[in-house]
């Protein structure tokens, strides 16, 4: 049905302008009054699909740019998966203080993208009226781990084509790389300081034993027992 398509979890949050005053934001949990423009997620609630409504700056303040932990998400834009580490975009409904304090800072609803295909849906949220929030401010940029990085996802958000430079993916944490230095160093040092095993004793022949009794028997034969004295 138009209404199931138009409440697809796939669907990307609709700018509109509220109707009345009865619904508040998601994020702050205050009310946004009737003909003031609102961002509305599609979410889970009571069993059913429904819209969260959020004012348009709370929805600014939620989107974060980070790197994907696992290759487990696509994006909501064509489907295709996002690698593990790479950088991504999340609209999110983010508790504000105002709620419960354990709940300040957590997302309620989110939609992972690829940055290139969030830009066109950012620009517009960005440019609507109260929005303080602009790209090179948006959460998570300065938390990237270079400044090649940040200005790949600048350049990607602001419409210029980056197609021909490759994603940006985090590298391994210095943390991991410095265990894994630490393991290869004592590695060697039990290499280098490792003893030789012993040698093994050979067991002797019998012929060897032979020739060895016959040896000493001359020996004892020219250096001992009794002579007869003649004259």
């Amino acid at each position: 049905s138009s209404l199931s398509i138009m409440l697809s979890s796939n669907a990307p949050p609709l700018i509109s302008v509220a109707p009345s005053g009865r619904a508040s934001c998601r994020c702050c949990k205050e009310t946004i009054a009737k003909g003031e423009q609102r961002i509305s997620m599609v979410g889970r609630g009571s069993g059913v699909s429904q819209y969260k409504h959020a004012h348009p700056n709370c929805f600014a303040l939620g989107t974060i740019v980070d790197y994907a932990p696992t290759s487990a998400a696509k994006c909501k834009v064509d489907g295709t998966a996002i690698g593990k580490g790479e950088v991504r975009i999340r609209l999110r409904l983010v508790f504000q203080q105002g709620c419960c304090e354990e709940m300040v800072g957590k997302a309620k609803e989110q939609q992972i993208y690829k940055v290139p295909n969030a830009a066109p849906l950012l620009r517009k949220y960005l440019a609507l009226d109260g929005v303080t929030v602009a790209i090179s401010s948006i959460d998570g940029l300065e938390e990237l781990q270079s400044a090649e990085h940040r200005q790949w996802v600048i350049d990607a958000l602001e419409g210029r084509d980056v197609s021909n430079r490759p994603v940006p993916v985090r590298n391994a944490p210095a943390a991991t790389a410095k265990a894994a230095k630490k393991v290869a160093s004592a590695q060697s040092e039990k290499k280098v300081s490792t003893k030789p095993e012993p040698a093994v004793a050979l067991p002797v022949s019998v012929s060897a034993k032979r020739k060895r009794a016959k040896r000493e028997q001359h020996s004892s034969d020219d250096d001992g027992g009794d002579f007869d004295i003649v004259d």
